[in-house]
């Protein structure tokens, strides 16, 4: 099923690290903790710009610095986090001269879209007042409030190149991409570079990805999956 947030949902976003080691807490109640890829991991513009606008991101995939691609559902992410399971104490950073990118995705009306000015970690920002007040209503309703970490993870002793996350119809070429490595006939690659041209002009539209990739391979065109 796509991941769309909403506005009820808390998105932390910025640039983000973990210290690594034994740096975790405990997930209050009254809070889901969704990460949409494994620490030690990039998020690129794109998924994040998805998650801030409350744009349904259809497919998702994790590619290493060599190239080599997964899709999420084979490495069972995105995660989901449960209150009182524990999770890594991320550090949220502030974003800089990307702040205009993501505030301009941000959709009019109410939203819970939060970025910080200096460094805080997951925990610090999950007892922010305007959170807490959230999460008590929450507790009190006996529901779950959903909160998305829309940053990197890479650590911070590590943070050249880590694998990163695309999203949605770049994922798709990606994924096109990859197929055409090992199946290398004319009609895998068209399909292919269709995708791409698609998703050069159109990022967040996955689905016309697939289609324009279908229109040259119906089997690449199955590489879409929903999450």
């Amino acid at each position: 099923m796509p991941i769309t947030t909403t506005s009820n949902d808390v998105i932390f976003v910025g640039h983000g690290t973990y210290q690594g080691g034994a740096q975790n807490f405990t997930v209050p109640a009254g809070v889901e903790l969704w990460m949409l890829q494994p620490v030690g991991s990039a998020i690129t513009d794109g998924p994040v710009t998805a998650l801030v606008g409350n744009t349904a991101i259809d497919r998702l995939i994790l590619c290493q610095t060599n190239g080599e691609c997964d899709d999420f559902h084979t490495l069972g992410l995105p995660q989901r986090i449960a209150a009182g399971q524990q999770a890594p104490n991320l550090i949220l950073h502030d974003l800089a001269d990307l702040k205009a990118l993501v505030q301009a995705a941000i959709p009019r009306g109410p939203n819970h879209v939060i970025m910080v000015t200096q460094d805080t970690n997951l925990q610090t920002l999950l007892g922010l007042p305007d959170v807490q007040k959230m999460i008590q209503a929450h507790v009190a309703s006996h529901t779950v409030l959903r909160v998305f970490w829309a940053a990197c993870t890479h650590l911070q002793q590590n943070p050249n190149d880590p694998p990163a996350v695309y999203g949605n119809a770049l994922a798709v070429a990606l994924a096109a991409a990859k197929f055409a490595k090992t199946h290398n006939t004319p009609a895998v690659v068209a399909a292919a570079g269709a995708a791409l041209d698609f998703a050069r002009l159109h990022p967040q539209d996955g689905p016309g990805a697939v289609a324009a990739a279908a229109a040259h391979d119906a089997t690449t065109a199955n590489l879409i999956h929903i999450l």
